[in-house]
């Protein structure tokens, strides 16, 4: 016999007493059993709550005693279920101390066995396990066990605690009689056999998997009811059921509520007219789901309706919680993907559903990874319609390329098409979405913009790489096929796109017209242009004619090799008068203009036109600098020679040289540094990008690149806006120096003029035996000569001087402003204007070392067999002056 089987016996054996056969014992002893081994005992049980009611109603050494001993049991291991063991120990303890002591003059509740008994709702029930009321003590009370027998029974009920097990079984009220000597006891058999009577449920078991598998589907039954409040199924408290069955019913009934749930969302989202096909596919998904589980559903019915009520075989409350452990968690998961899916749709909700699928569980993963490829076969269908015929099918905004119906072909790609970034779906790459909006819009704009409807030379490639399964677009694998799909006609619609803009429509052409006449680059075309013009130009800007420019500027065109460029080029090219402003003259106003329309006016934008203007004002302001310096030198040069036998001008001249003699390296330096260090550089990188650009977008970034390049280089963007006002200051003082140096050597010339004329005069009169000169000629003669120098040469003089130290103080602050620049190549500029550190003399900040640290020769930026150019000093040289100083 087992050490449980012995304790068993002997704690029924101390229950019933003496006098009892061995089937009496027997049978209370399998009915111990079954409780003990039934699920009506607490899976927490807490063996501290044994100690601390022996602790209370005990003594502390016995709680300690309880303790040791149980600890040493634990430790053993020889009792299977040892909480269980003690829990009942606990249970039987407490109902037979207080049913027994009754000379205690205790008031005692109703322990769960005397409640079981009390169900029984008999007389003879309820008289055995009746108590004296608290604070009572009948004198003729007296009890049914001898003092030994209560001593046996407490020793074997000591160290026993209560059980929240008591709590699972339905509380009964009765009340309590006063005992008496006429009120028989209940014998213990007939206790015995209605308890085993209340342990029978009110229901068959058959029966309730009946109804749980009626409640799975969503359906009340008769023994389980929906409950708004807790929002679950219950079985009502009237319907006598077993603790352990009916918390797995409840359990199972969860399931019923998720189907529900799932099953409601589907059909409100069904009625939803603003609800589009991918979240339609997300409740085909869900039905699919739904569809597997109650597939699950018959299969359990049929298997009930099979077995009938024989339950030894077929169905049980466990077998069908294990059944329905996985489809549970099955709809949870997708109960979870419900409620997170609300007010979501597109690739939004994709993304919401994707985040799913990153999970350790293999079936979890499976689950999300089924619905995602029902879900996402739609929005394949849209990028595969996109992408490969220029079609966007999206009335309920779910795709994320989103197109403005208002917006007519000229902009066509710039404002049509844009991307929703909150509809791009997690497994899409923003790069990847890039692509499919330039691929699809690549396509509409070779139809609409570019009238080409011809195919691609590569279709069979595009035609390998297409997709029929949407699944490929989230499934990772090697191959990777929807985003080599992607790739292949992504690169090949490009390329089809380029060609049509290179060939049909001489994009590179354009490009390089605007490149020669609005930059410049055109040499010949540009000086017989600005002398043509040099006369127009220098009226008021208000009595300028467009005509006339026109007519100059087909002559211009026609006298050089202009003449043989593209008659579609040269049909763009004209001219544009500025927004005119007092004061100002034709060359503040002129500009070359190149009329860009067609499908090239996407790269040549309105914006990037006004680009060209601004960059070409500068730069025909910096050639008319130079321009206005050589025909001065030239004129110069002429009246040097007239003039020679003015000596009293050789002072003036002289100073007038060193000035046009810095204002020359000046301007040359400025126009080297534009045409080599910023134009030329920009347009070989703008060249080679362009030849490596994958997309029209690559394009039209590099343009635009090439643009801002130049304005920054040249000064003319907002961080160098005072460097910019400085130069064109100097400008003005190149052109104050013109209109100072002109006027003057056009008054000495007529005073040449007027002195060669006397003494011309007075040849004549004295080859003709005349006085050659009389006293009032000679005298008209040195006043008008004193008048001269006193007044036109002193005052030119004047000038001359301030405008030579204004000059150098505003170079020397335009040097200092490029000292504090990081870029190298304005470095390099600083350093070729200064190369002889003249103006570094003037400015000690020129000097200091943070600024020398930056100095160094721009060897790098010379061409081959370029020199560097010659300093101040040693351009002064060639023309026979001296270095300047501070007077004049």
């Amino acid at each position: 016999m087992s050490e449980e089987d012995q304790l068993l016996r002997n704690l029924t054996q101390s229950s019933l007493g003496k006098g009892h056969d061995n089937k009496q014992v027997n049978d209370l002893q399998r009915l111990y059993r079954k409780i003990l081994h039934a699920s009506h005992f607490s899976s927490d049980f807490n063996v501290n709550k044994v100690v601390k009611h022996l602790a209370v109603n005990k003594d502390v050494k016995v709680a300690a005693e309880f303790q040791t001993l149980y600890e040493k049991l634990a430790k053993l291991g020889t009792i299977t279920h040892l909480d269980n063991v003690v829990e009942f120990l606990h249970k039987v303890g407490i109902d037979n101390e207080r049913t027994q002591t009754f000379n205690s003059g205790v008031r005692v509740s109703s322990t769960p066995l005397q409640s079981e008994l009390r169900s029984l709702q008999t007389p003879a029930a309820l008289s055995h396990f009746s108590v004296t009321p608290y604070g009572q003590t009948p004198a003729n009370s007296v009890t049914r066990l001898s003092a030994g027998e209560r001593q046996r029974l407490t020793m074997s009920s000591s160290g026993l605690g209560t059980s929240r097990a008591s709590s699972h079984v339905p509380p009964l009220t009765s009340q309590s009689q006063p005992p008496s000597h006429s009120t028989p006891h209940l014998n213990s058999s007939e206790s015995f056999n209605n308890y085993k009577a209340y342990l029978k449920d009110d229901v068959q078991e058959v029966e309730l998997i009946r109804d749980v598998i009626l409640v799975a589907q969503g359906i009340e039954s008769k023994l389980m009811r929906f409950d708004p409040k807790t929002e679950s199924y219950r079985i009502p408290d009237n319907v006598r059921v077993s603790p352990h069955k009916k918390k797995i019913c409840c359990s199972l009934a969860e399931s019923g509520w998720l189907y529900n749930k799932i099953k409601q969302y589907v059909d409100q989202k069904k009625l939803d007219n603003t609800f589009g096909p991918i979240g339609l596919s997300f409740c085909v998904a869900l039905q699919s789901e739904l569809r597997s589980y109650l597939r699950l559903i018959a299969v359990l019915d049929t298997q009930l309706t099979e077995h009938g009520s024989d339950i030894t075989g077929g169905l049980t409350l466990t077998r069908l919680a294990l059944w329905f452990k996985e489809p549970i968690k099955n709809l949870k998961l997708v109960a979870s993907l419900v409620d997170i899916a609300k007010g979501k749709k597109g690739g939004a909700l994709l993304s919401i559903i994707h985040s799913y699928s990153w999970h350790g569980a293999i079936a979890h993963t499976s689950l999300v990874s089924n619905m995602l490829s029902l879900t996402v076969k739609p929005l394949f269908g849209i990028i595969s319609r996109w992408i490969y015929t220029g079609t966007l099918e999206d009335p309920y905004n779910e795709f994320f390329v989103a197109s403005d119906p208002q917006v007519k072909d000229d902009n066509l790609w710039h404002f049509k098409y844009s991307l929703r970034k909150s509809m791009i779906p997690s497994f899409l790459s923003a790069d990847m979405a890039r692509k499919i909006m330039l691929t699809g819009k690549s396509v509409v704009f070779i139809h609409r913009v570019c009238h080409d409807n011809t195919q691609l030379e590569r279709r069979e490639n595009v035609e390998r790489a297409r997709l029929t399964e949407g699944s490929a677009m989230f499934s990772q694998n090697e191959e990777d096929s929807f985003t080599n799909m992607i790739d292949v006609v992504y690169k090949e619609t490009s390329k089809h796109l380029m060609e049509v803009l290179y060939t049909k429509y001489n994009f590179i052409n354009h490009l390089k017209a605007m490149r020669r006449y609005l930059l410049l680059g055109q040499g010949d075309f540009i000086q017989q242009l600005m002398d043509l013009l040099v006369t127009e130009l220098s009226k008021d800007a208000s009595a300028l004619y467009l005509h006339n420019l026109n007519g100059i500027l087909e002559t211009a065109i026609r006298s050089t090799n202009a003449q043989f460029e593209d008659k579609d080029i040269l049909s763009r090219l004209d001219v544009r008068l500025l927004e005119i402003s007092p004061g100002d003259l034709g060359w503040d106003v002129f500009s070359l203009d190149y009329r860009t329309r067609g499908p090239i006016s996407t790269v040549f934008t309105s914006d990037t036109v006004i680009f060209y203007l601004r960059i070409f004002n500068f730069l025909w302001r910096a050639k008319r600098m130079e321009y206005a310096l050589a025909n001065l030198w030239r004129q110069k040069q002429q009246y040097s020679r007239m003039l020679r036998g003015m000596t009293e001008l050789d002072d003036l001249l002289h100073s007038a040289h060193i000035i046009a003699s810095e204002m020359i390296h000046f301007t040359q330096q400025i126009g080297y540094f534009i045409n080599f260090e910023v134009i030329e550089c920009a347009w070989d990188d703008l060249l080679h990008k362009v030849n490596q650009a994958e997309d029209l977008d690559h394009i039209i970034a590099a343009h635009q690149q090439f643009l801002d390049s130049i304005m920054t280089r040249c000064l003319m963007d907002e961080e160098h806006r005072p460097m910019f006002s400085q130069l064109r200051t100097i400008f003005d003082l190149i052109i104050k120096y013109q209109q100072i140096l002109e006027g003057f050597l056009e008054k000495a010339s007529r005073e040449n003029e007027y002195r060669v004329e006397y003494m011309r005069n007075a040849a004549r009169r004295d080859s003709q035996s005349e006085w050659a000169t009389t006293e009032e000629r000679e005298a008209a003669e040195k006043e008008r000569r004193t008048e001269f120098i006193q007044l036109t040469l002193k005052q030119t003089r004047s000038q001359l001087k301030v405008l030579a130290q204004t000059y150098q103080g505003m170079v020397t602050k335009f040097l200092v402003m490029l000292a504090t620049q990081t870029d190298d190549k304005l470095q390099a500029l600083r350093f070729r204007l200064d190369f002889n550190e003249y103006y570094q003399q003037k400015e000690p900040f020129l000097a200091s070392p943070q600024v020398l640290k930056k100095s160094k020769p721009p060897t790098a930026s010379l061409l081959p067999g370029d020199t560097v150019m010659q300093p101040v000093g040693g351009l002064i040289g060639l023309l026979g002056g001296r270095v300047p100083d501070n007077t004049m």
